[in-house]
């Protein structure tokens, strides 16, 4: 599960490296609480492992459970993901390694990234044959400029912090003893914005009015993708 604790109106919380169904549960209840405390309040989001910071879904969970389980994972981060788009009070997340998967995209629905230099970014569903979705492209079309779009989710590039830096959804580059302290100068600056809840998630909620539209709306063609994902389905991955 996940850990939260709290200095004064910042809120630190660490994630476990892969997600499960009991891993959202737990991540969307410590949300309720942090929206529901008054006044300033910003949430930094790093990991529990010291040299990892998301491998994505749960993949032994998957290989036990099957396809059903793992397309429950696939809807959970993409509410997951769409809650931290308009979500009422700054988020950051302090990447601390590698960031792949699911991580990757919930990673990009936060506001700010503060990532160490060995930290590497990849989505490799193309590579494993499992299609994205519209749904889970949305963010990444949002977030990413179009070349870089492109490059990871069909060309299935590996991207460095360096370069995810220089592509602008990197917002600095730190020492990993130096990333939490960077996180927490960077939260100070920001929690006031967070007194201001139903304002901040109107501006955000406009800013990503597209990629939370296409998340929670039905459509045809993620339908379709899913056809394909069950088709190429490989539980062993």
């Amino acid at each position: 599960m996940a850990e939260l604790s709290c200095e004064k109106s910042m809120y630190l919380m660490k994630m476990p490296v892969a997600f499960s169904a009991e891993t959202f549960q737990d991540i969307n209840e410590k949300l309720d609480i942090i929206e529901k405390a008054q006044g300033p309040k910003v949430l930094i989001v790093t990991s529990k492992h010291p040299r990892l910071f998301s491998g994505g879904l749960d993949l032994k969970e998957i290989q036990k459970k099957g396809l059903d389980y793992a397309l429950a994972l696939y809807d959970g981060i993409l509410k997951l993901s769409a809650r931290f788009l308009q979500i009422g009070f700054p988020t950051i997340a302090a990447i601390n390694g590698p960031c792949f998967g699911a991580g990757f995209l919930l990673a990009l629905a936060m506001d700010y990234r503060l990532s160490v230099p060995s930290a590497k970014f990849a989505m490799r569903e193309i590579n494993l044959g499992m299609p994205l979705t519209p749904k889970g492209c949305a963010i990444f079309k949002a977030k990413l400029n179009p070349k870089m779009y492109r490059n990871i989710l069909i060309g299935g590039k590996s991207l460095s912090a360096g370069e995810g830096k220089d592509e602008g959804f990197i917002d600095e580059i730190v020492e990993k003893s130096e990333l939490i302290i960077k996180s927490k100068e960077l939260a100070e600056t920001l929690a006031d914005l967070g007194n201001k809840n139903e304002v901040y998630s109107c501006v955000k909620s406009s800013m990503y009015h597209d990629p939370i539209k296409v998340i929670s709306s039905d459509d045809n063609l993620h339908e379709y993708c899913l056809k394909i994902l069950k088709n190429n389905f490989n539980p062993k991955l």
